[in-house]
């Protein structure tokens, strides 16, 4: 494809996926239109323990991670390693199938397999206290997540725009 180059090192990806389940990481494996290790390979930090894949998606350098396990210590764990191996990564996805998903409070609330869901927040249901009819969610400064970039906000502003939602 003309116009794509590959990257010349490991430092120059800006795009990381991470998937839990090898169903997950076999699909999006799939959607690859190059993989850059049959020819190069472009390594990892030493002490990386992570697996990645490395190619193209449409005009996208992408590296891709597989989980060893699911959970929060898992997911961070590759997380850490990820930038440790590729410290150019502006955009990291979590890639797959969601445990826990609300109702939406619109005509298109019902959610099916197979939907694609982009959320603009994250609550960690977790961290708070459960109730026998509720779980109340700690709301202090430093119990919550951070708010995401001005980038990531005006990425996701335009993934809920009516085209954009056609497209995907």
């Amino acid at each position: 494809m003309e116009g794509i180059c590959r990257p010349r090192h490991r430092n120059d990806f800006e795009i990381a996926l991470i998937c839990a389940l090898r169903v997950e990481f076999d699909a999006v494996e799939a959607l690859f239109d190059d993989y850059y290790e049959n020819d190069f390979k472009y390594g990892k930090a030493p002490g990386d323990p992570n697996a990645y894949t490395t190619g193209r998606m449409c005009n996208h350098n992408i590296v891709l991670a597989y989980m060893p396990g699911m959970g929060k210590a898992s997911s961070a764990s590759v997380a850490a390693s990820f930038h440790t191996s590729f410290p150019g990564i502006k955009l990291g996805l979590v890639v797959g199938i969601c445990g826990g998903v609300p109702f939406g409070f619109d005509e298109e609330s019902e959610i099916l397999l197979g939907d694609v869901i982009i959320s603009t927040g994250l609550i960690q249901f977790d961290f708070g206290r459960q109730y026998s009819n509720r779980v109340v969610k700690k709301d202090t400064l430093q119990d919550n997540h951070g708010r995401p970039s001005a980038e990531i906000r005006a990425f996701l502003a335009k993934l809920s725009s009516l085209r954009s939602r056609k497209r995907l």
